[in-house]
């Protein structure tokens, strides 16, 4: 398990309360987390449970490959990744345009949407990571959700279509 909140989240106001919200949830469970921090100090998270390790940053294509499910903000960069690499989530939006993001990855199937806001719906997120690994068809869907991402075509292909509708004045 791979919990990522981004570097927003890591601002005074949500570190480290949110992240220890987070670690409480998962402390029970029978998994191994690995808690991405977004820069802030893992010191201030305190003692941590056992199943429980930290890092203020991770290359998340190293780490995303590896693991049953990402617990995400929902952060455009951080679902993209997700997606892509088709691991299923469980996001809890903290702010922006991470609730619409969140809620589409629950309409596909690929994960689960959980309360929004700073605080979010930490008391459900055990439930949710718990379903989102045991039921495969959240992975299934994100699996496929991968298979149309690498199937799109590659950035550099839309650079002579932007030139060519900047010339033309469209």
């Amino acid at each position: 398990m791979y919990v990522s909140l981004g570097t927003a989240a890591a601002r005074p106001g949500l570190f480290p309360d949110l992240y220890r919200a987070v670690v409480g949830s998962l402390a029970d469970l029978p998994v191994r987390v690995l808690l991405a921090t977004g820069g802030g100090d893992p010191a201030a998270l305190g003692t941590l449970p056992p199943n429980v390790h930290v890092e203020r940053w991770c290359n998340d294509n190293e780490v995303l490959p590896l693991v049953a499910a990402l617990v995400s903000h929902g952060g455009f960069g951080s679902t993209l990744r997700g997606l892509a690499a088709g691991v299923p989530m469980v996001l809890v939006p903290v702010v922006a345009d991470q609730g619409y993001n969140a809620r589409r990855v629950h309409a596909v199937g690929a994960g689960l949407a959980l309360a929004s806001g700073p605080r979010g719906d930490f008391h459900g997120l055990a439930v949710a990571v718990a379903r989102v690994v045991a039921d495969p068809s959240f992975s299934a869907a994100a699996q496929r959700v991968a298979g149309e991402v690498r199937a799109l075509p590659d950035v550099a292909e839309a650079v002579p279509l932007i030139a060519e509708l900047a010339r033309s004045g469209r």
